[in-house]
């Protein structure tokens, strides 16, 4: 009996110790946010990026990042079988691949026609 009152004591103790530390992290959703910003922070500190990073800097999934770079559309590095991408890189390729508005479009066909006529 004496055995069962010390576990339990035990445990109320560590109960309480995780019931501090859960009111000091805050709310999951606190959490979940502090993390993001941390993660967030990790990709403006970084000037390289693996596959899985650079994946999630431009948005899209490792497959389609795989044939990106079979085919040789995105610029990276292989070093043995591992490849890497400069964040400059990737901006400028992002930035590469720009579709104008429809403003932008009706204003280069403008200037086109008054050109023309």
């Amino acid at each position: 009996m004496q055995k069962l009152k010390i576990f339990m004591d035990d445990v109320n103790r560590r109960l309480t110790e995780l019931e501090n530390f859960a009111e000091q992290m805050g709310s999951p959703e606190e959490m979940t946010s502090r993390i993001k910003t941390i993660e967030e922070r990790l990709f403006t500190s970084k000037d390289k990026f693996t596959v899985p990073e650079a994946c999630e800097y431009i948005g899209i999934s490792e497959s389609t990042m795989y044939k990106l770079t079979c085919t040789r559309q995105i610029p990276h590095f292989k070093r043995g079988k591992f490849i890497y991408f400069e964040r400059k890189a990737l901006d400028k390729w992002m930035s590469s691949h720009r579709v104008a508005s429809v403003d932008e479009t009706i204003e280069e066909y403008l200037e086109q026609f008054r050109h023309a006529g």
